[in-house]
């Protein structure tokens, strides 16, 4: 499956669902629901207001799939990924930052989460490395990110952990 594959089958999924649980592949029961559509000019708008820069897979998510939550209802360890809306992130995130604020759009993009492993999605934007993205355990401050990713759960591209989400439909390998 390629990436676009991936986002093309999320599309799909969330038109047929609309927030209502719908039988999966594997034949489990699911919800996704779409919560804000973006076109290039909010996402430009966005970037010139924190002053960033989105890696390309995440504004190619934004502007094909949008801000979301996926695989959520029924049993398992997924029970739920949350891409978050652009408007949200500060209020979301802001608690990981506290003790150095400048990280937040300096060097992480925070962007959403898994919920049954109590995990935060995120970019290191200081990265010229396509595996630029990790979850984070929610009970770290983003002081200690870097060291996660290198030790507990590495670095890997975006594109890739899209793919697995929809290739399992959301139950990833416990990895950390």
């Amino acid at each position: 499956m390629t990436y676009q594959e991936a986002l093309e089958q999320l599309v799909t999924w969330l038109d047929e669902s609309l927030g209502a649980p719908i039988a999966m592949p594997s034949g489990q029961t699911r919800g996704l629901r779409l919560t804000q559509d973006y076109t290039q000019d909010e996402i430009e708008d966005f970037e010139d207001e924190w002053d960033l820069d989105f890696p390309a897979p995440y504004r190619q998510f934004l502007l094909t799939v949008g801000a979301c939550e996926l695989f959520y209802g029924g049993a398992g360890r997924g029970r739920g990924v949350s891409i978050s809306r652009l408007d949200s992130i500060p209020e979301l995130f802001h608690e990981y930052f506290d003790r150095d604020n400048s990280l937040l759009f300096e060097q992480y993009l925070p962007i959403g989460g898994v919920y049954g492993q109590q995990q935060v999605a995120a970019f290191d934007i200081e990265r010229d490395d396509p595996q630029n993205f990790a979850l984070f355990s929610d009970e770290q401050q983003a002081t200690d990110w870097s060291k996660w990713a290198e030790t507990t759960n590495p670095w890997q591209s975006f594109e890739d952990w899209i793919i697995e989400m929809v290739q399992t439909e959301g139950e990833f390998a416990e990895r950390a």
